[in-house]
């Protein structure tokens, strides 16, 4: 799921469990907002393919996450990033609606 690069990142562990603490409480329900997607070659035929994908998320304690995920679905250029290669948790104020990066994992 994850690519080379972000498993053999440094603390990616721990950061991964950061992501997952941020979670508390259940999941009431998710709204997946879809993906972005594209590809482009080199003049040489090399190819780089990446897509994007987010969902809001609302949980029983009344907060909402905004999961973010930017995936290489190819890449010949650097075939060690093939997969998830960012991962990024906003979280809605509740004021003013407007979504905070809590934690963003890339290589």
């Amino acid at each position: 799921m994850f690519c080379e690069r972000l498993r053999n990142k440094k603390d990616v562990d721990d950061e991964l469990q950061k992501v997952i603490d941020i979670f508390q409480g259940e999941i009431i329900s998710y709204t997946a907002k879809g993906a972005e997607g594209g590809a482009s070659w080199s003049p040489e035929g090399n190819q780089v393919s990446a897509w994007a994908s987010c969902s809001d998320i609302l949980m029983s304690t009344g907060k909402i996450y905004h999961l973010y995920l930017s995936i290489y679905k190819e890449n010949d250029f650097h075939p060690d990033m093939l997969g998830i290669y960012s991962l990024e948790v906003s979280e809605k104020d509740e004021i003013s609606g407007v979504w905070i990066e809590l934690i963003r994992i890339e290589v």
